[in-house]
């Protein structure tokens, strides 16, 4: 043992990378840790969570992305499914999404998310943060299946939903890519092909611009 720091009970942590490790508190306290001395980078207080079913911390040049929520109950005769991208099917949770700057640990955003699951491999240099869900509706007393695909996708950079769709038909699959050259993401479901397509600055900086322009 080199090092051990204590958390509260039933403190949730995972791994981000080869160099940090992030744990979260029931209370709604998240720490960032450096894996080979345990020393504290930051810590924030986010919203508390006493039933966490899903949480993950991934990490692109300029922020991590966390993800933190619950199960909940389906409706009736609505029921909400994974997505599998490639490796595995996901759980379906509501809860949070938050974005903190990588380089001094301050909140930038967070954003409520409901009835979704984690797409596990995205390309980290994407500015946009995808989630998804099957959806499979019965009618006519159960007789009746309907399915559809619903594709979440948020800016990294503010936290905005940038596309918030059902495709119908979907079968739960969800493959993503990114071309940084045209900057666009592939977003592709087993039915539809998803391109969004990005500029170096979000909406809040361009509309900055345009206001300095009328000035």
């Amino acid at each position: 043992i080199t090092w051990n720091k204590e958390f509260a009970i039933n403190a949730r942590a995972t791994i981000v990378d080869p160099e940090t490790v992030a744990v979260f508190e029931q209370r709604g306290v998240l720490s960032m840790l450096s894996l080979d001395k345990g020393e504290l980078q930051f810590s924030n207080n986010i919203n508390p969570e006493a039933s966490v079913s899903e949480y993950q911390v991934l990490r692109n040049e300029n922020r991590y992305i966390v993800v933190l929520g619950r199960s909940f109950g389906n409706k009736p005769n609505t029921y909400i499914n994974g997505i599998n991208n490639g490796s595995y099917a996901s759980t379906p949770f509501t809860g949070y999404v938050y974005g903190i700057d990588a380089a001094n640990g301050k909140l930038q955003w967070e954003r409520k998310v409901e009835e979704i699951s984690m797409l596990h491999h995205q390309p980290s240099r994407s500015p946009a943060f995808v989630l998804g869900a099957m959806i499979v509706s019965q009618e006519n007393n159960g007789n009746v299946h309907r399915q559809s695909t619903r594709v979440l996708a948020l800016d990294k950079r503010t936290g905005e939903i940038v596309c918030d769709e059902k495709f119908a038909n979907g079968g739960g699959l969800i493959m993503l890519s990114s071309d940084m050259a045209k900057q666009r993401v592939n977003i592709q479901t087993q039915t539809q092909l998803v391109q969004l397509t990005y500029t170096e600055k979000n909406k809040d900086e361009e509309k900055k611009v345009e206001e300095q322009k009328k000035e």
